[in-house]
């Protein structure tokens, strides 16, 4: 399995899930200004994360594939914070709590997808 066909299932996954939330939430327009945006940086950085492990995986010392999972984890973890806590600042008086709840089941999506093709990465031969 290639590591780019991770970055194609993330493009894919993006317009699935920001066509699914346009269609289903008829809030209008500045809903979709913040999910959008917010579907598209968690993909971003999924990415990166994604490419931090992926790069350690098949490396002679087990360790490293460790730190690399260790760096992505804590990469998302404080980037996903802060995140949270500046739309929580920002949107105080019109947040919109399905909007939030929307984006972490996207996270999820992208939690588990990754974990997978992390899986399928690490169960392959190296070159």
């Amino acid at each position: 399995m290639k590591k780019n066909y991770y970055i194609v299932w993330m493009a894919c996954t993006f317009l699935a899930l920001s066509g699914a939330y346009f269609i289903d939430h008829s809030a209008g327009w500045l809903h979709w200004q913040i999910t959008a945006p917010a579907i598209l940086f968690i993909a971003g950085i999924f990415g990166i994360s994604f490419r931090l492990s992926s790069g350690k995986v098949n490396d002679d010392n087990p360790n490293k594939f460790v730190q690399g999972m260790m760096l992505g984890t804590t990469l998302k973890f404080l980037v996903f914070i802060a995140a949270a806590a500046l739309y929580l600042f920002i949107q105080r008086k019109n947040l919109h709590k399905p909007d939030l709840f929307y984006v972490m089941g996207v996270y999820l999506v992208f939690l588990i997808k990754e974990t997978y093709f992390l899986y399928r990465v690490a169960r392959q031969k190296p070159e």
